[in-house]
């Protein structure tokens, strides 16, 4: 007898937007070595938030707002904002 093995995706999505959270990435602003793990990160957060949009989008939404990926990306790896950003 097989074992069924319940996946959620959405969970899946949760948890990559906390590992990117913790992540600290090795990118210098003068070197101009890629950090090849924060970019496997973004990639993965755009195949699954691309691929969970399309089988719901109110709950794909749901969890971009509740885990505060957006200001995450904002506001702690692209701009700094003296309100917003916490380091």
């Amino acid at each position: 007898m097989e074992k069924e093995h319940n996946f959620d995706a959405f969970e899946l999505l949760r948890y990559v937007v906390e590992k990117l959270k913790k992540y600290e990435t090795k990118e210098k602003k003068t070197s101009l070595i890629e950090d090849m793990t924060l970019i496997g990160y973004l990639n993965l957060l755009e195949r699954l938030i691309f691929h969970l949009v399309k089988k719901d989008k109110k709950r794909t939404m749901q969890v971009l707002s509740e885990t505060n990926l957006m200001d995450e990306v904002f506001y702690e790896c692209i701009f700094y904002h003296p309100v917003y950003t916490k380091n």
